[in-house]
């Protein structure tokens, strides 16, 4: 998350010169995705036995590999 200040509204005066400002603070998030992604997994499989019940367990080793671009803010 990150804030943004914006003005709200400006009270001028009989001259045309700023006398009182009012400001409002944002809280906003910024959501960067890769530009390019790749994955590389390796799944296992294997039975395990839990008294009369099989079940099947997963073991898993992935690389991720990406480039990113940030917006200008």
């Amino acid at each position: 998350p990150y804030k943004e200040v914006l003005v709200e509204s400006e009270a001028k005066d009989a001259k045309g010169r700023k006398t009182q400002t009012q400001y409002r603070e944002v809280t906003r998030q910024l959501l960067v995705f890769p530009k390019s992604l790749q994955v590389q997994t390796e799944i296992k499989p294997s039975e395990r036995y839990r008294g009369i019940h099989k079940a099947i367990v997963y073991e898993a080793a992935s690389q991720w590999t990406g480039t990113f671009a940030l917006p200008d803010l």
